[in-house]
This record gives C-alpha cells, structure tokens and sequence, in this order.
C-alpha cells in the first residue's frame, strides 16, 4: 500500500508536506509520523521560513501553526493565498469558534486543535491532499478573466458566462465588451469605441456602436430595457459601472471590512460607492470596539488552552509512539521519554503560575507586612541568582544601597515578584553580559531599577508587558521566553504592595523600575539591622 504518493506523475512520486510550527518536540512528533506514511517532509519555525520554502521548491501541503514569532500563521496564510492553492491546515489551540472561522476564512482548508491525535492529523493530510490532486491540478488559468457580479469575461478564450451560463458573442460584439471591462467604471464615448473596435474614423450619423451595445444588452443582461451591466451616460457615453461597486459590496459582506471602492464619478453611482465605504469603515470601527470589549477574557481563555495544549500534544504524541512500540530501540524510546518528561516538568511550571497568578491577581491575598530594607534583601537575592547568572554568563551588580531603603512588604510574598524580573533579565540580557540593580531614594519612594543590556523591546509592546500571557515574540514558545505570566506576577504582587512598577526600553538596554512608600525605620532593633 502506497501511503505519501499523491502526485498523478508517470512515476510517483512521493507528496511533498511542509510542517511549519516553532515548537521542535511538535515538528519531530509530526516528521515521524508523516515520515513513516511515506511522505517527504520540510519544516520551518515561522511564516517567514515558510515562504522561503515555498520560492524553493513545489510544496503539496502545509501544516500551518498559528502562533509563531516574526510571523504568526494568519499573515502567512494570507500571504500563501495570493500566489498558491494547495492545501493549508491549521495547527492551533486557539479552539474557540471564531478563531476557526478567522482561519478557514483567510485560506485554510482545514482546522486542527491541539492536543491532537497524530494519526487523526495524518488522515486529514491525505483527504486534503486527494481533494487537491482530483479537484485543482490542471484547473484553467483565471488570469485572464474580467469578473463582475455574476458576469465572467475570459480575454483569452473570448468565452462569456452569465449566472455560470455560457453566452455566444461575435467576435466584434466581444471586442466591444472587453473594452467597457478594461476602462470599468469609466465613460467611453460612442466615437471612443468605435475608434478602438472597428479602427475607422468615426461619423456622427454612425449608429453602428449602439446596434451592438443592443445585441450586447439582450444577450448578458436579464432585462436589456434596465441594464444592469453596460449603463447609458446621457450626453456622454456607455460604461461598465456596477463592476467596482457590485464587487465592492461582495467583498464587504465577505467581512473583508478595509475594503474601499474608488469613487471615479459624483453622480448617483460616486454617492452609492461613497455610502458604501462610509457603511464599511462605520462597521469595521463598530467592530474593532466590540473584539476590545472581549479581548481581555478571550487572552485568559486563549493563553490557558495555548500553553496547555502545547506541552500536551508533545507529552501524548510521544507516549502514544512508546506505547505502541514504534521506536526502534531503547535508545530511541529513551529520547522519547526524556522529551515527554521536559515537556512535564513544562506544563508543572505553568499550572504553578497560574495558580501563582490567580492567588495574587484578585487583590485580596492577606499579607503580613512587616518593616523590610530592601537594600540587604535585594542583595541576598542577587547573590542567590548568582549560579543562574554565570550560567548564562553573567554577573550582577549593585548600585547605590549605601542608605536604608524602608518599605512595609511581606518578604515572602514580595520575593516572587523580584524573583520573576531577576529570571527576566537573565532570559532576555545574557547578551549585555550584566544585571544592574539600583537602589535610590527619591522623595517619599524607595525605586529600584533592574537594568539589563541586549536587544531592546519594541516600543508598542512596552504597554503590553505586564499583560497576562503578554509575550514579545508573539510565538508562545517555551525555547524563547517563559509561561508569560512573569511580569503579570510580579505587577500584581508590587500593586498589593501598594507599588507601582514601569518598563522602559531604549539603545540597546531595558528597565524595570519599581516603586514603593518608604517607612519609617523601626523601633525594634532586631529588624534595624536586617
């Protein structure tokens, strides 16, 4: 049984797939089970790395990851769309209906959420790829063909189609047909025309234009005594005039919303294109309002099933491959373990963060607050990380701190937050080789500043870094950045310390500035010496 040849070749050959996906346990996962249907296999991490790919060689399916760094899998699907047609199948777990429905819309044939079975996916891949191969290969070249509403104009067969009828013109009657079409929405003149058609001098007493623009009329338009197509400009001419706006009111209720009409005249034809747009442009803002309203629950909702998901396929995927004893030998089965094993300890961390960002997010964890210097407590932590930062490199240094800094905080609870920034700056800074932390007075606050050195953080994600789930690299992926719940942490656990916490980012070096109301010091000698 021949599993991966699809192509309708004298010799098959095997059907080319290419996996795009920036988590690398899921793209293994997947080239061995595609590998052993007996399809070729490519892969990519990105969008961009995609279309690369595609300018190389003929690809027969892509499986298209959503969430990706510099460029997710909706832009890319919509930029595969302009040029390619073969089969796109969605890998999400972005589940929600609406998120389906963004991708089966902008270009996906399919749409398949994680956890997913890889046998299931595979099953999907061959439907696709029959479909593709019986359906689309050989299918006509369109670039020839004038469409307006339900009339179809092929320049190179000379073929007319009406409401998927075929209609027969002469060829002078085609000609004068493909010209209206080419000048759309503009006003030819019956000396225009019949210069163009017949390549004559033209006479005013010459009739011979409008005989045809009547023949035309009784055989494309339903009701030739109201044309729908080919409209008489009193005084001027003829024109194709319900092209633009009959396309542009399509592409409008397809939701294409951006989508505006040229307005070429200021009679009734220019006021109905005008309405439209300023109807498109009222809904598309009318939108934009509502998905703001739901934004913030749907992120919860969206970042959960992502980062659950995610570890989750893997963990399965892998185990089902052991399970089933597909591996080749204990060494193989041993490298299947260990990755379903990272991939646990993963999802273990992120169940903890959440739990960690549910308790502190409501803004009722009871603290115990007691008179805390954060000169000798930052201290203490910094020289904690100091493993962590010669592992990556680095070294820390300390800024000021020669004065007592006194808040009111509950260190147990206000370590986490510091913890977070300090493991942020060690993800993010290992190339600037140092973590700065600078302690300073400033009026009635104590700010300390956590500086690290490396490629600075885009200006319109500044707002969004302590968002839940808020990520710079749009991918999720655990091999560049954390849960995505750090920042939101230690924000939440600053505000209940009644702080206040700030990112700035420029020329190559990024801060995280935090604030607390300084105290006075205490009585009790014990904790002045802390």
């Amino acid at each position: 049984m021949i599993h991966g040849m699809e192509r309708n070749n004298a010799v098959a050959q095997p059907a080319t797939i290419l996996l795009v996906d920036d988590e690398q346990d899921i793209i293994k996962l997947m080239e061995i089970y595609f590998g052993n249907e007996g399809y070729r296999v490519l892969t990519a991490s990105d969008g961009i790395e995609a279309l690369e790919q595609l300018k190389k060689e003929p690809i027969d399916l892509i499986i298209l990851d959503v969430m990706m760094p510099n460029m997710d899998g909706i832009e890319a699907c919509m930029k595969i769309r302009e040029e390619q047609k073969m089969p796109i199948i969605m890998l999400s777990a972005k589940s929600m209906d609406m998120d389906k429905i963004t991708g089966l819309s902008i270009g996906a044939d399919d749409y398949v959420t994680k956890p997913f079975n890889p046998l299931e996916l595979v099953a999907r891949a061959k439907s696709q790829l029959r479909r593709y191969h019986t359906f689309n290969e050989g299918r006509e070249n369109k670039e020839h063909e004038w469409v307006i509403d339900d009339l179809v104009i092929n320049t190179d067969t000379h073929e007319i189609w009406v409401d998927e009828q075929p209609v027969r013109l002469t060829p002078r009657e085609f000609a004068v047909l493909e010209l209206l079409a080419r000048h759309q929405g503009s006003v030819l003149s019956m000396e225009q025309i019949y210069r163009q058609v017949w390549k004559e001098e033209f006479m005013e007493s010459n009739n011979t234009v409008m005989v045809h623009i009547r023949k035309i009329r009784e055989k494309i338009e339903l009701d030739s005594k109201h044309p729908k197509f080919i409209q008489t400009v009193w005084g001027v001419g003829l024109m194709l005039v319900l092209d633009e706006i009959t396309a542009g009111i399509q592409e409008v209720a397809k939701g294409e919303l951006s989508h505006r009409i040229e307005v070429k005249t200021s009679d009734e034809f220019g006021v109905v294109a005008a309405s439209i747009n300023q109807m498109a442009e009222q809904l598309q803002l009318s939108l934009q309002e509502e998905r703001s309203a739901v934004a913030a629950k749907n992120d919860l909702i969206t970042g959960i099933s992502h980062d659950l998901r995610t570890p989750l396929t893997s963990i399965l995927g892998f185990l089902e491959y052991i399970e089933k004893d597909r591996y080749q030998d204990e060494i193989e089965m041993r490298y299947y373990v260990s990755i379903a094993y990272e991939k646990s300890l993963t999802l273990r961390k992120l169940i903890d963060d959440l739990f960690e960002y549910t308790r502190v997010s409501g803004g009722s964890l009871p603290l115990s607050l007691t008179s805390l210097n954060l000169n000798p407590f930052l201290m203490q932590l910094a020289e904690e990380f100091a493993p962590m930062l010669e592992e990556a490199g680095m070294t820390y240094k300390i800024i000021g701190g020669q004065e007592p800094l006194w808040i009111q905080a509950a260190p147990g609870e206000l370590v986490r937050a510091y913890e977070n920034l300090f493991s942020n700056a060690i993800r993010y800074g290992a190339q600037g080789k140092v973590m700065e932390i600078a302690l300073s007075l400033e009026g009635e606050e104590a700010v300390v500043r956590i500086s690290n050195y490396g490629e600075p953080i885009p200006i319109q994600d500044l707002p969004h870094l302590f968002d839940r789930f808020y990520r710079v690299d749009k991918s999720r992926s655990r091999d560049t950045g954390g849960t995505g719940l750090g920042l939101a942490i230690a924000k939440s656990m600053i505000e209940l310390h009644q702080g206040s916490i700030a990112a700035y980012s420029e020329q190559g070096r990024t801060d995280f500035v935090t604030r607390f109301p300084v105290t006075a010091a205490p009585m009790n000698r014990d904790q002045a010496e802390q």
